[in-house]
């Protein structure tokens, strides 16, 4: 099988980097000069040193991509070049986070045999198919059409193996997701409680 979503996703992680880098410095200044450097920036990623190349090295480090990450990495890329509407509401983000980390915190335990369930293994057979369909509902219950989105964008890529796994988990989320889940959500705690302490003194 072929991985499309992992190189996507790299490619739009080094676009969004670099450009974010460079708005740092003057170049920001001269819009040509400024895209010119992030096409070279991202050119020299895939020129290997010593054999390696900086794409090769986060390749491996980085493992996979799941759907929902390339949404993000696109958004990201997206207000790096002016798109500021290029961003998930707060309730998506809530949603994706919170989804995110719960089956997580179930997934990976089950995979390495801490939980006598292994979850990991129902994601090779179709009944995964019922769990995809329940987060689209869910989405579409509360309105949110982007994240529906994501999620059937995320059910078709598994079905026609868009990544080099034929887990219809590794398409609906990755480590890198369930990092960035719970760095959301504890924000969003400490955010609310910092709010509470203010309310309380006033």
């Amino acid at each position: 099988m072929i991985d499309i979503l992992t190189p996507l996703g790299l490619l739009l992680l080094l676009i969004g980097m670099s450009a974010k880098l460079l708005r740092l410095t003057a170049i920001n200044k001269k819009p040509h000069l400024h895209k010119l450097m992030i096409l070279l920036v991202v050119t020299m990623a895939f020129i290997p040193f010593a054999d390696y190349s900086l794409f090769n090295v986060l390749y491996g480090v980085v493992g996979f991509f799941s759907l929902p990450t390339l949404a993000l990495l696109t958004l990201f890329v997206l207000r790096q070049f002016g798109f500021v509407a290029a961003e998930l509401n707060q309730l998506t983000k809530t949603l994706l986070a919170t989804n995110a980390v719960l089956i997580g915190l179930v997934l990976y335990p089950s995979a390495i045999g801490f939980i006598d369930l292994d979850l990991y293994a129902l994601g090779y057979s179709y009944p995964i198919s019922g769990l995809f369909a329940v987060l689209i509902l869910m989405a579409l219950w509360f309105k949110q059409w982007l994240l529906a989105l994501i999620y059937i964008l995320a059910w078709l890529g598994w079905l026609i193996q868009l990544n080099c796994s034929p887990n219809g988990f590794d398409y609906l989320l990755d480590f890198w997701l369930v990092c960035w889940g719970l760095i959301w959500l504890i924000s969003q705690l400490i955010s609310k409680f910092k709010g509470a302490q203010l309310w309380r003194k006033n």
